[in-house]
């Protein structure tokens, strides 16, 4: 497993003129500002971790309310001691206990001196329930093919030339650039449908995979109907990931689209437009711009070789739970496919995008103990014999998972915390050595971000001036929710609470990370789809805040719309900023990984 990291060039088509709102309209050095109260936005659950956050030049003993939406006093309470300085506007963070706040209803916090009013808060027994229905809306918005959803972001079919794409040999990269031109092989194969990996109109099966894994585990654990937004959503990733497995030629196809190009080829990242436009542009031979409409598809391995082990792992994974889910004849079929593709897995090697550096991934034993453990889970729902060698080769897996010294939280580049939830309960006969080493790789993360979130004045237990902050803020909380599942015990809820609750508003800018859940959320992501109609991107999970050098000197795609963004550039600190505007990709590109990985947590508080 290696920490993901969004490496792509996605200043797309750069205009001529720098976004003015990234140069910053901030306070003057040394002024303090006003103060401000952070809370989840969404909500608390009744004895849980319920902390608010009063962001003051100082403010030790600050007496505060928590009123009701009639205006009653409901609790009082005294500010905590001083977390730490934040910024030379803000060199005060005082957490301000919620904790006796039970009854069911909806809150805000108010402080007199310094005066400040926080959003309003609902407090439910599960007041983050409706965000997974929430987060289904943007993979909606992702759909490609000709089964959109039209009413979400007036989406119309496109790329329908993916019913018949032409295999290509895997492309040379240089860096980000291609290096010559692409080799056709093998004819012609549909891998329409599926959803776009980001802003951006590629398709990947890494993170596709990933995606169709934790929304199928999310309607199991939810018990949704197949009639529901979820079980849809799932079933349509599902039978894309089903199309890119060619058994009969023994290839898994892991890309569709090509995303950075050269001198003679226009790559997807090159034309800020609505995808639906790629099927109307010319496609003739010669043509740089014709890869956009006459998309080529790559293969994960060479026709009848031994197929990564990271997708084919997880693949396998979303299969097999798609067999669990299903009614008998399918389930049957997919618990088929899903035992031909593991055969068929290289636990050495490992295959993400084209060019590799878009995502990193260095093992595939996660992967794989997740497939074995699911498929296993299949097995036993069929009365298919196969179940405890299944089992046993994902126990082989996860102790290999668990020796690595480098775990993750869950996220696309790691599914080990989801192997070790999904396997250990349906393995009693687990050596008490593996069962150990497995439960301390999921919590080898979790200490760390309880470390680092002692010292972080808001409790983040994530670096903020790297990439993926607020995926890897959901990805904390459910890792502390799959330890549980794990049999590893409660320790970590606390955690995983505050993380989950930092992403949705208890933070330094004090936005819900999770558009359109909460009061104030980004209105300007960069996703084309949403710039373009001027739609909201409900649902989606942007990255979050990043390394203030990365916002310098951005520029606005070609043919971007403008957007007003929620500007916050006043709560930057400690060398991490946050940016509303679609030319702040470092900051606002919402992503399927994103945004599974917050379903993930959802799903599972």
């Amino acid at each position: 497993m290696s920490l993901d990291r969004r490496l792509r060039r996605v200043a797309l088509a750069v205009a001529p003129a720098l976004v003015a709102a990234l140069a910053g309209c901030g306070l003057v050095s040394g002024q303090t500002g006003p103060a401000q109260i952070r809370v989840d936005q969404v909500g608390y659950a009744p004895g849980g971790a319920q902390t608010a956050y009063l962001m003051a030049a100082r403010a030790d003993d600050a007496p505060f309310e928590v009123v009701d939406e009639a205006g009653a006093v409901v609790l009082r309470g005294t500010a905590g001691a001083d977390r730490g300085r934040w910024s030379d506007a803000y060199p005060a963070v005082h957490p301000l206990d919620l904790g006796a706040l039970r009854a069911p209803g909806r809150y805000r916090v108010l402080v007199t001196d310094p005066a400040a009013a926080s959003p309003w808060f609902t407090v439910a027994d599960d007041p983050h329930r409706a965000l997974v229905d929430r987060a289904v809306t943007f993979f909606q918005a992702q759909r490609d093919g000709p089964d959109v959803v039209r009413a979400v972001l007036r989406r119309a079919p496109a790329h329908l030339t993916d019913r018949a794409a032409q295999r290509y040999a895997v492309p040379a990269y240089d860096g980000t650039t291609l290096d010559g031109p692409l080799r056709p092989v093998g004819g012609r194969g549909d891998v329409s449908g599926g959803w776009y990996d980001a802003g951006d109109y590629l398709k990947f099966t890494h993170t596709a995979s990933y995606a169709a894994v934790v929304l199928l585990l999310a309607r199991r654990t939810r018990a949704a109907g197949p009639d529901t937004p979820l079980a849809r959503e799932a079933a349509h990733g599902l039978a894309w990931l089903d199309r890119m497995y060619d058994a009969r030629a023994g290839v898994l196809y892991a890309q569709v689209g090509i995303g950075d190009g050269n001198d003679t080829t226009v790559g997807d990242h090159d034309r800020w437009r609505l995808p639906e436009a790629d099927d109307r542009a010319p496609a003739t031979p010669g043509d740089p711009a014709r890869l956009l409409t006459r998309r080529p598809v790559f293969p994960a391995n060479a026709p009848g070789a031994r197929i990564s082990g990271n997708l084919a792992g997880r693949v396998t994974a979303a299969l097999a739970l798609g067999a669990q889910l299903a009614a008998p004849a399918e389930a049957r079929r997919l618990l088929d496919r899903a035992a031909t593709l593991y055969a068929r897995a290289d636990g050495r090697a490992t295959v993400t995008t084209y060019p590799a550096a878009y995502y990193t991934e260095n093992s595939a034993a996660d992967d794989l103990a997740l497939a074995g453990a699911e498929l296993a889970l299949a097995a036993r729902r069929l009365g298919d014999p196969r179940a405890a060698t299944w089992r046993a080769q994902a126990l082989r897996w996860a102790a290999a998972y668990a020796a690595d010294d480098s775990p993750e939280p869950p996220g696309a580049a790691d599914v080990g915390a989801l192997a070790a939830a999904e396997l250990l309960p349906q393995a009693p006969e687990a050596p008490a050595a593996t069962r150990d080493a497995l439960l301390a790789a999921v919590r080898r993360p979790l200490d760390a971000a309880r470390d680092r979130a002692a010292g972080d004045p808001f409790g983040a237990g994530m670096k903020l001036t790297e990439f993926d902050a607020v995926p890897r803020a959901f990805g904390l909380a459910a890792a502390a929710a799959l330890y549980r599942r794990a049999g590893g015990g409660d320790g970590y809820a606390a955690l995983g609470a505050g993380q989950r609750g930092w992403a949705l508003g208890a933070n330094p800018w004090g936005l819900s990370f999770l558009i359109g859940a909460g009061t104030t959320s980004p209105r300007c992501p960069h996703h084309q789809v949403a710039n373009l109609t001027g739609g909201q991107l409900t649902g989606a999970v942007v990255n979050g805040p990043n390394k203030a050098k990365l916002l310098r000197g951005l520029h606005a795609p070609g043919g971007a719309h403008r957007c007003a963004g929620v500007a916050v550039e006043a709560y930057d600190g400690g060398g991490a900023a946050y940016r509303d505007d679609v030319a702040a990709w470092p900051t606002g590109e919402a992503a399927i990984d994103y945004t599974a990985t917050a379903v993930l947590a959802l799903a599972l508080s």
